[in-house]
């Protein structure tokens, strides 16, 4: 008779539910060619879509302030970055190394994406086997980078997120708090390219208070809960509880507003405050130690943002660093923002939620038609992408996803830590998907205040973790079974539709089809635009260099590719209008332009954020440039 292979060896869907991780990871071989031919290939598929979907001013603010750098400017002194200012220097670099066009800053992004891949792996083995690690991995790229290669700093956000937690994975699995700081340093970096990576702080925050009582001292032991731990923890929660609250409703908030950002966070909170009085109780030590991990990590956070503002203060320029970076973006938030997508759009997707609900923890004898029910039915959607109706129910319940999975997961975790009851310890796992839901449920507020589709595409990667720390809290064939087909369909949609489909068609919940297909054939460009933007933008550059005579043009309003791909300068330290100061911008201008010499100028009338200049200011402008031409949007004067 034909031995049976030990469950580690089977080739069902693994789950880590009751395995200690690094034993795990030990006992596996470390090399596999299968594992290396899926990642493998994700990365070549990344590579072949990362010179095309642009969006002209997200590209050109990229490059323009980068360039700038290379002129030995600095952020928020100099010009007004609209991040924090590390992505500027970085993307400097990126053209220092590659070239000066787009296609370099979107290398760097590729290159960056790399590290991302592997903690992305390495989180996915505590909780799947090597191959099914691989394949949600590649899932988690498919649904990243693709879609918007542009680099924005959200996209390192998502990176060191991801890294941050693969380092409080490690803290859970040796106790060292020096992993903490290690994620720390990871959410301080993540801060400097944008002020949201203080979400993936808050995140690592919440994770620590849940976890802490239940991890052992390197040396031995599990420290319990405590007075002290337990008001930190608890009372650290509830403040993160009350920003949050604070800053959704600062707005008005929504029923959608309510569902995408507040119900992921008050779950945590509570979840944290309910961790601390039920975990197992333990002496005085176990506060103080508490209070040290938190120090380790907030120590990692402070000191990358230490070394960043140190310039600053010895050339006396704070205050211009704390305006740029916490006092102008409010501003944002009258221009460009937008509400999530109302929860109406859900109704088409409800059906596959209730099936794939009945799959897994309906009555026996119905789990197994549900499941082949929400096959089908998958499987239709897929073929059906272009139609509107098929396309939304996909698009729209995978955008609900981060909600449910946070709220599902927080559940299940519960359920678990109570079986374990008073003085139990949970399982590793259990720690680890904890964390997957703290880290996921805090870092989606980088969709706040826009919730467009550009802004889920650095959520979903997070995705795949998250199902996997569900799958991990759950027993039996039927989750793993669910797992295996939404996996599968949300890599093929990705592939199939998502990725070949216009942002602007996202937007509104439709296919349609991305007409990035023409490289733009200008030495700073090399990026793939449509045929309409390869002709605009081709035409106005030639135009532009032909009449200029100096080496500064003047662009209004928020058309900074304008700049870039010319190769001529900025008078100003203003990228998009509506962060400029109202108060005598007209005459501030026309000084500017007769010191800087300025004979061009280009008037945008395809408004995106700001509204149009002044009227006083454009009257100026075609009393002093007497020469036009209309060149797509752009009216280009000149004298």
């Amino acid at each position: 008779m034909k031995a049976s292979r030990p469950p580690e060896e089977s080739g069902d869907v693994p789950v880590g539910r009751a395995r200690e991780a690094h034993d795990s990871l030990r006992e596996r071989r470390s090399w596999d060619p299968v594992v290396a031919v899926i990642l493998g290939s994700a990365c070549v598929y990344v590579a072949w879509l990362m010179d095309r979907a642009w969006i002209p001013h997200d590209d050109g603010l990229l490059a323009q302030t980068a360039e700038r750098i290379l002129l030995g400017e600095r952020s928020h002194t100099d010009f007004q970055d609209p991040y924090t200012g590390a992505l500027a220097y970085w993307h400097a670099l990126a053209l220092r190394l590659f070239g000066v066009h787009l296609l370099s800053l979107r290398v760097m992004l590729f290159l960056s994406s790399l590290p991302f891949l592997a903690a992305t792996y390495a989180v996915l083995r505590r909780f799947l086997r090597p191959r099914w690690a691989a394949v949600a991995t590649a899932g988690a790229l498919v649904w990243g980078l693709p879609s918007y290669p542009a680099s924005m700093p959200t996209w390192y956000n998502l990176f060191l997120a991801t890294l941050a937690l693969l380092a409080f994975f490690r803290f859970l699995e040796s106790g060292r708090h020096g992993w903490l700081f290690w994620a720390g340093a990871a959410a301080g970096v993540s801060t400097l390219f944008k002020l949201v990576g203080v979400f993936s702080l808050a995140g690592l925050l919440l994770a620590l208070f849940f976890c802490s009582s239940w991890v052992g001292r390197p040396s031995g032991g599990v420290p319990g809960r405590s007075r002290w731990g337990s008001l930190l923890a608890s009372g650290g929660a509830l403040v993160y509880t009350l920003l949050l609250v604070r800053l959704v409703l600062s707005g008005g908030a929504t029923v959608a507003q309510l569902f995408h950002y507040l119900l992921p966070g008050i779950g945590l909170g509570l979840g944290v405050m309910a961790a601390n009085w039920l975990g197992p109780a333990g002496g005085e030590a176990g506060g103080v130690l508490l209070w040290r991990r938190t120090l380790a990590l907030a120590t990692g956070f402070a000191i990358p943002i230490g070394m960043f503002a140190l310039p600053y203060a010895v050339s006396g320029s704070l205050a211009d660093l704390w305006h740029g970076v916490v006092v102008l973006p409010q501003r944002r938030l009258a221009f460009a923002s937008g509400q999530p997508f109302p929860l109406r759009m859900l109704l088409p997707s409800l059906p596959l939620f209730l099936i794939a609900g009945v799959a897994v923890r309906g009555p026996e004898r119905w789990r197994e038609p549900a499941l082949r029910v929400l096959s089908a039915l998958l499987g239709s959607v897929l073929l059906l992408g272009s139609v509107d109706l098929a396309f939304g129910a996909a698009w729209y319940g995978l955008r609900a996803l981060p909600t449910l999975l946070v709220v599902i997961g927080l559940v299940a975790v519960a359920v678990r830590v109570r079986q374990v009851g008073d003085g139990g310890v949970p399982d590793r796992p259990v720690l680890m998907a904890a964390s997957v839901f703290a880290m996921l449920g805090t870092f989606s507020m980088v969709q706040f205040p826009f919730t467009g589709p550009v802004y889920f595409f650095y959520v979903a990667p997070l995705l795949p973790l998250a199902g996997a720390a569900v799958l991990a809290l759950t027993s039996g064939p039927s989750p793993r079974r669910l797992m295996v087909a939404v996996l599968s369909f949300g890599m093929l949609f990705g592939v199939t539709w998502v990725n070949r489909a216009s942002i602007l068609g996202l937007g509104e919940g439709r296919f349609e089809a991305r007409a990035e297909d023409r490289r733009l054939a200008l030495e700073r460009g090399r990026i793939r635009v449509s045929a309409e933007d390869k002709a605009v933008y081709e035409e106005l550059v030639a135009t532009v260099q032909a009449v200029t005579r100096s080496s500064f043009i003047y662009v209004t309003p928020d058309a900074p590719e304008v700049y870039f791909l010319s190769g001529l300068r900025n008078p100003t330290p203003v990228f998009y209008d509506f962060f400029d100061e109202e108060a005598g911008r007209t005459d501030r201008m026309l000084r500017t332009l007769e010191r800087e010499g300025v004979n061009v100028v280009v008037l945008n009338t395809a408004l995106r954020f700001s509204p149009p200049p002044p009227p006083r200011l454009v009257e100026a402008l075609e009393a002093r440039f007497s020469s036009a031409r209309m060149v797509g949007p752009f009216i280009v004067r000149w004298n």
